[in-house]
């Protein structure tokens, strides 16, 4: 009886490794650091200016990594309404077109506190 237990414990374990090893992670694509795209910007601050007024994306760049700062004022009055149509663009359609290019995302919009997004793992993090 304790065999077969042993048995059935190991055999779920190396199952288990199994698919550990086969579900990693494919390695993205190496980022271009280089000019932004002119119709990827064009992109980015359209869908922005629907969400924002004075809508503004900045690139910054610390050592080897690059940020995308979005800055603006929002169009909603409550910061709730602002969240219900921006956190899906961002999310949806913001942080796939930017993610090729840049590491990090992050936002300095008027009286509002959103926290930075991750695009891609950091240099040199692996």
């Amino acid at each position: 009886m304790c065999l077969g237990a042993l048995a059935l414990s190991l055999g779920g374990a190396a199952l288990a490794v199994n698919h550990l090893r086969q579900s990693r992670p494919a390695q993205a694509a190496a980022v271009d650091h280089g000019p932004l795209p002119a119709p990827v910007r064009a992109q980015v601050l359209a869908l922005l200016e629907q969400h924002l007024l004075d809508a503004e994306l900045q690139d910054l760049r610390q050592g080897a990594v690059r940020e995308f700062r979005v800055k603006g004022r929002t169009r909603e009055g409550l910061a709730q309404d602002f969240y219900a149509g921006f956190k899906p663009a961002v999310a949806g359609r913001l942080m796939p077109l930017l993610r090729p290019y840049g590491e990090v995302l992050s936002f300095d919009i008027a009286s509002l506190d959103l926290p930075p997004a991750r695009l891609r793992p950091l240099p040199g993090k692996d």
